[in-house]
């Protein structure tokens, strides 16, 4: 949520909401909404899960949809996010 703050978008937490996406964000100005799924994992895991509601709502906005891969290391976090129109990496900590 900082990161799409800093970035200028307004960010809304969907996340237990089950829509499919965690968090929605509103491009300010145009109003166009962005959906992004935030994933977890450890460094140096081998899978990511996604769940099928997950999959469905990026192949009905696919230009809209984008998946945050975070990996968690000792000392810091990595942020890496992947999507059709945007992509974006930072490093927290």
């Amino acid at each position: 949520m900082d990161i799409e703050r800093s970035l200028g978008f307004d960010p809304i937490d969907r996340e237990f909401e089950k829509l499919g996406y965690d968090i929605e964000s509103r491009t300010p100005g145009s109003g166009k909404l962005r959906f992004i799924e935030v994933k977890g994992r450890v460094e140096g895991a081998a899978t990511i899960t996604v769940t099928r509601n997950e999959i469905l709502y990026s192949l009905n906005k696919p230009e809209a949809f984008s998946v945050s891969l975070n990996f968690c290391r000792t000392t810091h976090i990595a942020c890496t996010t992947f999507g059709s129109r945007f992509s974006a990496s930072r490093t927290l900590g």
